[in-house]
């Protein structure tokens, strides 16, 4: 981070990224509608050069998709705000942002720490199990 901060361009990471971002600003022009889905591997015949970030997920779903997912971001930062407001503590908020900070900049949506971070906030707002009935 440092590296980042000090001397911008000079991190190896920073610029290989940059690199793959241009390059799937190409895909995203053509795919955007519909995505296509491994197009990293339709284009390099490689796995791992796919954009390093969100976008990831348009490239590979299309918009419809992607619009879902960033609606159910939303929706599940709100429901932690409100656990946060309710005094049930800051955990799940906390996490929800580090994982969506996380994706946003510089992971694709297959790091598993951001599905495991919703569902965290999901099961987090269940609350208490209620009475069994006889």
């Amino acid at each position: 981070m440092i590296s980042i901060v000090l001397s911008p361009g000079a991190d190896s990471s920073v610029q290989s990224r940059a690199v793959l971002l241009g390059a799937g600003w190409a895909v995203l022009r053509q795919d955007w509608l519909l995505g296509r889905y491994m197009s990293e591997w339709w284009q390099t015949g490689l796995l791992g050069d796919y954009i390093h970030n969100w976008l990831s997920f348009l490239a590979a779903y299309g918009i419809v998709p992607f619009a879902s997912f960033v609606a159910l971001a939303v929706a599940l930062a709100r429901r932690a705000r409100a656990l946060l407001a309710r005094g049930r503590g800051p955990l799940p908020l906390i996490t929800l942002l580090f994982c969506l900070s996380a994706i946003i900049l510089a992971r694709s949506y297959v790091w598993p720490q951001i599905w495991f971070a919703m569902g965290f906030v999901v099961t987090y707002t269940c609350g208490t199990v209620g009475e069994r009935k006889t």
